[in-house]
């Protein structure tokens, strides 16, 4: 095999040795799914046992996350189950169902670690809320929604209560203006100060000071695409106009960054264009700035802030190569870089939870998908042959320094 050969555990060719560990690590990087320029990987995890679209997905207090109803097969129907991924063994099972089918729901964590459903479409417009106890893995109904809704928002409220915001709840529809907040302790609903806008497909955000933002959305019979924004005052429970956004826009994010300010991302614009426009808004200026471009417009993405202040959106509409595509929010220069390739194309109707450690889990999507992946910012895979020139060297050691391992 002309110059190479075996010699002390190694393969030598040109005169250097490669020994086993480095081959390994090559063979490591190589095997890396989906490499990640801003610094991270994305790979496959367990599947879930229901293909399904437009669910929720909640990270529950004890680690386990909660996937529940959305749209499935056959024939995209409403389903009724639910289940739970265990992110130490990277598995899915079934726990208990629905009482009835349900998607486009909201899915909101109480402060008592119980899941409270609201509103949704199952047999028609849901004004059923639901509540999940994760230590007896059941469900209890809870008080009634006045309205059946969806394209609403859902918010949990620093003192624990739920506001939900916005949504339409018929076939013409007819956005919603009125807003709802629920007390846990009584598991009612009391009818609060409604929206001075009507929408649905909106955002809502808290706020650091307990308000809550809501941006954009769409207006009665998807006439018009809002630029308006709005705060909920919590002790007032009325709703007050703040500064519009620059770009009309609805099937966008808003995420929170860790300074308190609000990352709004994408969406369809008035022209039913997909947007690569970004703002940030400043509640203690009350104003809105540009903050860079995305790297192509993306509408029906997902987005999970981490914990480095660094936003991943992921996923979505736009153009033939959206869907595998993702960003990440450089907030410290204002900046967008990709983040890598997901294993599987997403266009919509996909979940995208923040796990401990920066990393992501995404699950499931238009399809509908089974398919289930995660994001783990560790080192670069393009840096280890860097690194293993370093050890080979002899200016590093086995041993010695950072190791390098895939995050589990």
């Amino acid at each position: 095999m002309g110059s190479s050969g075996r010699d002390d555990g190694g393969w030598r060719k040109d005169g250097r040795v490669l020994s086993i560990p480095v081959i390994l690590a090559l063979l490591w990087v190589l095997a890396w799914p989906r490499a990640a320029p801003a610094g991270g990987a994305w790979t496959e995890t367990g599947s879930l046992n229901a293909a399904r679209q437009l669910h929720t997905a909640t990270l529950l207090p004890d680690g386990r996350v909660l996937a529940m109803g959305g749209k499935g097969n056959p024939g995209n129907a409403t389903l009724d189950s639910v289940e739970l991924y265990d992110a130490v063994a990277g598995t899915w099972q079934f726990t208990s169902p629905l009482p009835g089918p349900r998607g486009e729901h909201t899915a909101t964590l109480l402060l008592n670690g119980k899941v409270l459903v609201a509103g949704g479409w199952g047999y028609g417009f849901l004004t059923s809320t639901l509540l999940y106890d994760p230590g007896g893995e059941t469900w209890d109904l809870s008080g009634p929604l006045k309205y059946g809704r969806v394209g609403h928002t859902g918010t949990l409220l620093a003192g624990g209560q739920v506001l939900v915001a916005g949504g339409h709840g018929n076939y013409l529809y007819n956005a919603w203006g009125q807003t709802e907040l629920y007390d846990p302790g009584a598991g009612t609903w009391a009818e609060v100060g409604p929206l001075n806008t009507a929408r649905f497909y909106h955002t809502a955000t808290l706020l650091p000071d307990g308000q809550v933002l809501v941006t954009g959305g769409m207006g009665d019979h998807r006439e018009t695409v809002l630029t308006s924004a709005e705060l909920y005052d919590p002790d007032t429970r009325t709703w007050k106009f703040t500064a519009p956004l620059a770009t009309a826009r609805y099937a966008h994010t808003a995420t929170m960054l860790t300074d308190g300010r609000v990352l709004v991302a994408g969406g369809i614009g008035s022209h039913g264009e997909p947007l690569d426009r970004t703002e940030l808004y400043s509640p203690s200026c009350g104003t809105w700035s540009e903050a860079g471009l995305l790297p192509r417009g993306r509408y029906w993405h997902q987005a999970a802030g981490l914990p480095n202040g660094q936003v991943m959106i992921v996923g979505g509409g736009g153009g033939y190569d959206i869907p595998s595509t993702c960003d990440l929010f450089l907030s410290t220069r204002r900046a967008w870089a990709p983040a890598g390739f997901l294993c599987r194309g997403r266009s919509g109707g996909h979940t995208a939870t923040p796990l401990p450690g920066g990393r992501v889990l995404v699950a499931g999507g238009s399809g509908p998908l089974d398919k289930v992946e995660i994001y783990y910012p560790s080192v670069a895979p393009t840096m280890l042959p860097l690194l293993l020139l370093h050890h080979e060297s002899g200016t590093g050691r086995a041993g010695e320094g950072a190791s390098l391992h895939r995050e589990r």
